[in-house]
């Protein structure tokens, strides 16, 4: 008869956690304290404007496309050379999702479809800028979270 051998596990007291998480994500981490004042600042513009400012959204399309920004720049330009995200498009089409609210299951979907009707903008910037808002209540979805 094989004996089995019994589960191992670790456990990890809470501080020893408070200090790696101290350690390798809150202090010395550039990207997240990107992120931390890039969401702040987005919720600062929802907050005071009810919309986003063009600079802002440039700020979010940065930190979510990366170095994919400026490789796709121009093929993104031509596509919609037609529709220009002007600050007063943005402000109208950014503010309609910002006050949509109570509308049962469908309202992350009526938010998306509102966010993607600008150009530069799919389902991973849409949901960046839902998750910048109200990181407690949304997740970014793209192609890099599919693969894992």
């Amino acid at each position: 008869m094989n004996a089995q051998k019994p589960k191992t596990t670790t456990r990890v007291d809470a501080d020893t956690l408070r200090g790696l998480q101290q350690k390798y994500i809150f202090s010395p981490n550039p990207e997240w304290t990107e992120l931390r004042n890039l969401r702040e600042t987005v919720a600062r513009d929802f907050a005071t404007h009810g919309a986003l400012s063009k600079p802002i959204f440039d700020r979010v399309l940065d930190w979510q496309l990366r170095g994919q920004r400026g490789r796709t720049e121009a093929l993104r330009g031509q596509i919609s050379s037609s529709v220009r995200i002007t600050s007063s498009v943005l402000r109208d089409v950014t503010g309609a999702f910002w006050h949509l609210h109570a509308h049962g299951e469908s309202t992350l979907d009526i938010q998306l479809g509102v966010l993607k009707a600008l150009p530069d903008v799919d389902m991973g910037v849409g949901t960046a800028i839902l998750t910048l808002a109200d990181h407690v209540n949304y997740g970014i979805i793209d192609v890099r979270n599919w693969q894992v």
